[in-house]
């Protein structure tokens, strides 16, 4: 929008500029949202070209829980903690895929809650989890 016009004759605009992450970030919270959907999606592309996922399954989940702790409404970030915490979980055994596959029921539960009809075909993957806490050996 212009905003006037400059000494030298130019007209001023009013420029926005939206900025998702860095010192001057709009929202941090919307920037760590955007993370955590860009993890996901390179986790599915990863595992779409049989590609290591580990690592990205690591920083997913740690921005899930940082998200967590914020105790701000996380939408459909619970769909998508879920999907790194099961991909987690079918990684690993023992206790820790219990503890995963449990968190990713938790954040399932939550994003189908959230909005039963938007994220009603969720529940595969929820049924997926539950599974895995249902072969616990202990």
């Amino acid at each position: 929008d212009e905003v006037g016009v400059l000494a030298d004759g130019q007209r001023a605009e009013a420029v926005l500029q939206v900025t998702f992450t860095g010192r001057h970030a709009t929202d941090p919270m919307l920037a760590r949202l955007t993370d955590l959907q860009l993890t996901v999606a390179e986790l599915q592309w990863r595992q779409r070209k049989q590609l290591p996922t580990a690592a990205i399954i690591q920083h997913g989940v740690t921005s899930y829980r940082r998200l967590l702790d914020s105790s701000r409404d996380l939408g459909d970030g619970h769909c998508d903690g879920g999907d790194l915490l099961l991909a987690r979980a079918q990684q690993n055994h023992g206790a820790t895929r219990q503890r995963d596959a449990h968190d990713a029921v938790t954040a399932f539960r939550a994003c189908i809650d959230g909005s039963p009809l938007a994220y009603g075909y969720r529940r595969p993957d929820l049924d997926a989890a539950l599974a895995l806490l249902a072969d616990d050996p202990s």
